[in-house]
């Protein structure tokens, strides 16, 4: 399975999650994580290291790379609240503070601890930006001493989350630097054994509780859930520990264009369906108490519309924008290259002999999540 094609397949996990019963949302959400920390551990090796100022140029780029589609999908999202509090009469006054609140709408940081995020997957997103604020630091120590680092972040964020919660990174700090050291250590994790393995160990998990009516409600949940959905959330975890591998073995697949055409696109669908999952919601609620066959043949059509506007996003905003973050990027290696080549009187290597940048397998901005609010 390509990288691309694995992401979108990540992206659908999550809108089927926020459709159905089918509650295996945190753990797509958890393996957008750890791709984020592999590919962003690759990217400043090969990429960002070698520019100008890198920190920086690090920071603008992922920046970039989220900021048109969130503010696009945060807009709609805000919008249909704004409609909500003026042209319906049952709905609730605005309380003080409104405007602060709104404010991760559009700086993103701190999006996962407001009281109003109306567009939920966006928390996972505030949990990205948090890690790629800290990554080239986390990177330099994993090139020290990898184990006792990794130990001690992991066991630093789940102490702070016990304590504080999980509207920060610390709660997910273990998925990116899983991610990292398989980077870091690569051929560790994605031999093909492994990843068949993994595959196998996955389905046969997830399938368990389907097969065995006694344990269905640690995967299905809904409105009334029955006793062993209280260990929905370790059923998601033991699921990203056996994917894990497969996870990572797909980014060694080749990718094409139509499977890099699938990864922009799970970026898209994992942000944008949240627009007409809150429509269905708000305006055919009672869609939820059709006959089974109704409902899935209603959510058929729902999907195909939320997918091929998804699309449209992709093709119109999120490909340009990503060109041009491109651009920018390689203004910043040849800057970086020209200066260093130039006091010890070396031929400048041109731009164009060396990719800028795997825009393909740039880290997600999902879900994915969701957070990356609900986990997704």
């Amino acid at each position: 399975m390509g990288p691309g094609l694995f992401r979108l397949l990540l992206a659908t996990v999550v809108v089927i999650y926020h459709y159905s019963s089918f509650s295996l949302g945190h753990a797509a959400v958890y393996l957008f994580f750890v791709l984020s920390g592999y590919w962003v551990y690759q990217m400043w090796q090969r990429k960002y290291s070698r520019m100008r100022h890198p920190y920086l140029t690090f920071a603008i780029s992922r920046a970039w790379r989220i900021a048109p589609v969130f503010l696009l999908c945060s807009a709609l999202a805000c919008a249909m609240v704004w409609v909500q509090f003026h042209l319906q009469p049952t709905a609730a006054a605005v309380p003080r503070g409104a405007f602060w609140a709104v404010l991760p709408s559009v700086i993103l940081l701190g999006y996962n601890s407001s009281w109003f995020a109306p567009l939920i997957p966006a928390w996972s997103l505030d949990i990205e930006m948090q890690y790629y604020l800290i990554a080239p630091l986390l990177l330099l120590a994993l090139k020290q001493k990898p184990a006792t680092v990794f130990i001690l972040v992991a066991a630093t964020g789940l102490a702070f989350t016990a304590l504080h919660g999980h509207a920060t990174l610390a709660a997910y700090i273990p998925c990116f630097m899983a991610g990292m050291l398989a980077a870091r250590f690569p051929g560790r994790v994605n031999g093909k054994r492994l990843v068949n393995a993994s595959l196998v160990a996955t389905t046969l998990i997830i399938a368990a509780p389907l097969v065995v009516p006694a344990w269905r409600s640690v995967l299905l949940g809904g409105v009334d859930p029955g006793p062993l959905y209280r260990y929905n959330e370790l059923f998601n975890v033991l699921v990203t520990l056996a994917c894990l591998p497969f996870a990572l073995g797909t980014v060694t697949q080749r990718s094409g264009k139509a499977d890099q055409l699938m990864a922009d696109l799970s970026f898209s669908v994992y942000l944008f369906h949240w627009i007409p999952h809150q429509l269905v919601n708000q305006y055919f609620p009672a869609l939820a108490k059709e006959p089974r066959f109704d409902r899935a043949l209603a959510l058929c059509v729902i999907f195909a519309v939320t997918y091929a506007l998804a699309a449209l996003i992709t093709l119109a905003v999120d490909r340009p924008a990503n060109r041009a973050r491109g651009r920018f990027l390689h203004a910043r290696l040849g800057a970086a290259g020209g200066a260093r080549a130039e006091p010890a009187r070396a031929p400048v290597m041109t731009p164009v002999a060396t990719p800028v940048l795997d825009l393909t397998h740039d880290a997600l901005a999902a879900s994915l999540g969701t957070p990356e609010g609900e986990p997704t």
